[in-house]
């Protein structure tokens, strides 16, 4: 048939491979330039013509350095701008998008590449929106042979229903949520020392400060843009003061790099030193992908990403007892109109993995709606008839006791990457699989 690779400005060793490999299997292959201007890759495309039986970008490869300090590269935002230009630019074939190292197949494996992980949660909700479209998503080795590449173009040429694959030297791995195994007999997860968290005056956070204090936590910092100011803060304090905790509420930014490392580092060596992380701060913006724009997508991704690769910079070797970042299922699976946070929460995991694998602790909670001012509230419009459409989709509210009692099992048991969710899958499956079959839920018998 006839391909189209989709690649950075730069010469890139793997599209030239797989322009050989193509070319020399008889397809005929189309070369297209990625850019961060909607229009300009749009007119690109349909420049192409008809006929196209498989669309590949490697535009996310375009990552600068890698890591998570400005999640929006050239990669990005020219994916981003490829995905809102291939809707309307009359070219046919599914899309693949195709990143190296943004993922791990098992725990040992590093993540290389935390930065192109953006692009599965972009990758996912494209999935939804534009179901008809999505080929899916593909992770490379850091060693392509021509048996891996040939192994790779068959994938993509047959198709089917997988559509997010590792590809490593000893075969294909499919993504699968399955479920997690805890044991209540495990020796509880008991807090220590002073326990720094962000976003610690909203309603996750607060939940977060009075379940870390009656886990023993002897001093909890709680920060927030607004600090003191922020609505509730000082009845919280006093609150958490009364159950015998030191409390602290700082005024920080945790998107700026440099003031977030004073305090870390003043928590590090105090009296009472740093011992656990929560990472609560975040956004919540709203728009179909076609609809965004990089400059919003940074603005959302601020304190979620940035902050996120801000803490791990900021607390370097320090022995950590914790490192928790607040993820949501958005990131895990996917939502509509949600693109920007499901790429936010995928480069969490992406993060929690990384730390993992250089020997520190790193632990992403993929959290469903909570009940009681938690996550209902803040990932909705209509916040008044928010639950009911949540349950509706057969997405039920957690009481926040039971949320957190799911996150001391998952500190118990030293896992990386967990979702904690109630569901009714009799209503959530079919919802999900609605536009598409989605084998990522075949590892749930429910489902």
């Amino acid at each position: 048939g006839h391909w189209v690779l989709v690649h950075p400005p730069h010469p890139l060793e793997v599209v030239q491979q797989w322009l050989g490999w193509l070319e020399e299997v008889g397809v005929e292959v189309t070369l297209v330039e990625a850019c961060v201007e909607r229009r300009a890759i749009e007119e690109r495309l349909r420049g192409v013509g008809d006929g196209v039986t498989c669309v590949v970008s490697f535009a996310a490869w375009d990552d600068g350095d890698g890591v998570l300090d400005d999640p929006i590269s050239f990669g990005f935002a020219s994916t981003l701008a490829f995905l809102q230009a291939v809707p309307d630019s009359g070219i046919s074939g599914p899309v693949w998008l195709v990143s190296q190292g943004a993922v791990c197949v098992e725990r040992t494996e590093s993540i290389i590449r935390p930065k192109q992980s953006l692009i599965w949660g972009l990758g996912r909700v494209f999935g939804l929106e534009h179901s008809a479209r999505f080929g899916g998503l593909l992770d490379l080795p850091e060693k392509l042979d021509d048996e891996a590449l040939g192994r790779a173009c068959s994938l993509l040429a047959r198709g089917g229903l997988e559509d997010q694959v590792a590809l490593r030297s000893r075969g294909l791995f499919y993504r699968r949520l399955v479920r997690g195994s805890h044991n209540e007999m495990n020796s509880p997860w008991h807090a220590r020392g002073t326990v720094l968290i962000t976003g610690g005056t909203g309603a996750l956070g607060a939940h977060a400060a009075r379940w870390m204090v009656a886990q023993g936590a002897e001093h909890v910092v709680l920060t927030s843009r607004r600090g003191l100011e922020a609505e509730g803060a000082e009845e919280l304090s006093r609150e958490l003061e009364g159950q015998g905790a030191q409390v602290t509420i700082a005024s920080c930014d945790v998107a700026d790099g440099i003031q977030l490392k004073a305090l870390v580092e003043s928590l590090v060596n105090a009296e009472v030193p740093l011992r656990s992380v929560v990472h609560a701060a975040g956004a919540v913006g709203y728009g179909w992908i076609c609809q965004l724009d990089a400059a919003e997508v940074r603005r959302e991704m601020r304190a979620k990403v940035i902050g996120a690769w801000n803490l791990h910079e900021a607390v370097g070797s320090s022995p950590l007892d914790a490192m928790i970042f607040y993820g949501s299922i958005a990131g895990l699976w996917g939502s509509g109109q949600q693109a920007a946070y499901s790429a936010s929460n995928a480069a969490l995991e992406a993060l929690a993995r990384y730390r993992r694998a250089h020997e520190q602790h790193g632990l992403v909670v993929h959290w469903g709606p909570w009940a009681g001012g938690g996550m209902v509230s803040d990932t909705e419009n209509d916040s008044e008839s928010s639950e009911l459409r949540l349950r509706k989709r057969g997405l039920l509210p957690m009481p926040p006791e039971r949320a957190l009692h799911a996150l001391g099992l998952a500190l118990r048991s030293g896992a990386t990457s967990l979702a904690v969710v109630k569901a009714d899958w009799s209503r959530l499956a079919p919802v999900l699989a609605f536009a598409r079959p989605r084998p990522f839920f075949d590892g749930v018998f429910e489902a």
